[in-house]
């Protein structure tokens, strides 16, 4: 089932980074998007730093699991970037304009709804890496307001 990444992702307007998804398994999901400028984070004329991978990676890793909600018939609804570790890259900077193709893979996911992907992001010349721990509870804002009663 192909569908629009807007549709997969609780992102809307400048902060949808995914430009297309290539492939979506009930394991995977590759995409493709251009570096653009983002509102908030500092770039200079012609780049990007290169830690806003981790934002492509975690984009990837929600368009996944929205594509698979709206497989199960059910609403896209809003996850949690719980952590990463191990990134890597081999370049500094990402050049504006540049198009780069995100894959990630579940490594594993447990009954409550956290999830471990291992992540890449590619173009020629840069290959970027990463694990990120992400968390799509049932209802993430009862879940952050139960939070803010336990201390």
């Amino acid at each position: 089932m192909k569908v629009a990444v807007a549709d997969t992702l609780p992102h809307a307007g400048r902060m949808l980074l995914l430009d297309d998804i290539l492939v979506c398994t009930p394991d995977s999901l590759s995409a493709r998007l251009s570096v653009r400028a983002l509102p908030g984070l500092p770039a200079s004329e012609d780049s990007l730093p290169a830690w806003v991978g981790l934002e492509y990676m975690a984009q990837a890793v929600a368009a996944w699991a929205g594509q698979r909600e709206l497989t199960r018939g059910r609403q896209v609804r809003p996850g949690l970037l719980l952590g990463t570790r191990l990134f890597k890259s081999t370049l500094a900077r990402l050049p504006l304009g540049l198009s780069l193709e995100v894959a990630i893979h579940k490594v594993l996911e447990d009954s409550t709804g956290v999830g471990v992907f291992d992540c890449e992001v590619r173009a020629p010349g840069l290959v970027q890496s990463a694990e990120i721990k992400a968390f799509m509870p049932e209802d993430v804002y009862a879940y952050l307001k139960d939070g803010q009663n336990d201390g």
